[in-house]
C-alpha cells in the first residue's frame, strides 16, 4: 500500500493547479519537502492550526477528485 505522502504527491503532480498558491506552497513544503506543520508556520508567518486546516483543505480538495 502506498502510503499517505506518496499518495498525495502523486495526485499534486496532475491536480496541483487547481489549488490556490498558498495551498500550493503549502501542499509543497508538507508533502514534498517534508517539512513540519510547525515549520511551514514560521516560513509563511501563519498560525500552526491555519497551516493544520489549509493541509486539511489541500486533502480534502485532492480527495473529492480522486
Amino acid at each position: 500500500m502506498i502510503d499517505k505522502s506518496a499518495h498525495y504527491n502523486n495526485l499534486l503532480d496532475f491536480y496541483e493547479n487547481l489549488l490556490t498558491d498558498k495551498q500550493k506552497l503549502v501542499a509543497h513544503m508538507y508533502f514534498r519537502e517534508d517539512y513540519s506543520l510547525s515549520e511551514i508556520a514560521e516560513h509563511t508567518l501563519s498560525s500552526r492550526s491555519a497551516v493544520h486546516d489549509s493541509v486539511q483543505r489541500v486533502e480534502s480538495i485532492l480527495d473529492s477528485i480522486f
